[in-house]
């Protein structure tokens, strides 16, 4: 179904019928946490963005539809975007590229498809992600370890605030990068009070955690079975724990 932008301006999202008939992928669209925005190709307009698409540009999501998307990053990214749309238009794709958005201070990659043209037309779905912070010296190793581990590995404050997770917990828990940082661990772990007592002095002891079973609930609430295993990293400033989770063998998850 050909789309007749000069009938209905962008900002009205009704742009893409197709898209909004088929409701499944609309809930799909509107649920997904990966950060999505739909353009036309053609003006660079927003005919659609995903709510994790708003919060990480922090921008509400009534002011991204119909802008400019050039408009929303610093002039040498918008330079960057602008190339991208081109090629995604000759070529049906362009590859990541760093980003800086004029509401954040941290870095983005975007990368971009051609997912629908027509003569002189197109729509060009734009992923965007936040750029982890730079790794430390000596340490890149030890990470892209950590990061192909089929066991989750998270990094917490002495407060039990998430500063690193590696792609087997996010998968565990179904969350992104950016939903887990700054957040706390126990929203995931469903201790009892004799285990939640029995973590919290052997923290406060600084003495390792060993064979704590319990239940991991994901984003959709469903719980699963989990060994816990954890360690405390000793630093001049402040302290952090190393938490590994390893999901046990036979189990289902918990409705």
């Amino acid at each position: 179904m050909s789309r007749k932008t000069s009938e209905k301006p962008p900002k009205q999202s009704a742009d893409l019928p197709e898209f909004h008939a088929e409701l499944p992928y609309r809930q799909l669209f509107e649920a997904s946490r990966e950060p999505v925005l739909l353009i036309n190709g053609d003006s660079g307009c927003i005919l659609e963005a995903n709510p994790a698409a708003s919060r990480l540009l922090r921008v509400k999501r009534e002011r991204l539809l119909g802008r400019d998307l050039l408009r929303l990053f610093q002039p040498a990214s918008a330079v960057k975007l602008r190339s991208s749309i081109s090629l995604a238009r000759c070529e049906g794709r362009a590859n990541a590229v760093r980003l800086h958005a004029l509401a954040r201070k941290t870095e983005l990659r975007g990368s971009l498809v051609d997912i629908e043209a027509s003569p002189g037309q197109s729509t060009i779905l734009v992923h965007l992600n936040a750029v982890r912070e730079r790794r430390r010296p000596g340490a890149s190793a030890v990470f892209a370890a950590l990061d192909t581990a089929s066991a989750g590995f998270v990094v917490t404050r002495g407060d039990g605030r998430v500063q690193y997770a590696n792609p087997a917990f996010r998968r565990m828990v179904g969350m992104t990068t950016d939903d887990l940082a700054g957040a706390s661990l126990t929203q995931w772990l469903q201790l009892g009070t004799e285990e939640r007592a029995q973590l919290q002095r052997q923290m406060q002891g600084r003495s390792a955690v060993w064979h704590l079973v319990t239940l991991l609930r994901d984003a959709l609430g469903h719980s699963h079975p989990v060994e816990v295993q954890a360690v405390a990293v000793p630093d001049q400033r402040r302290s952090y724990w190393g938490y590994v989770f390893c999901e046990l063998p036979g189990t289902n998850p918990i409705h």
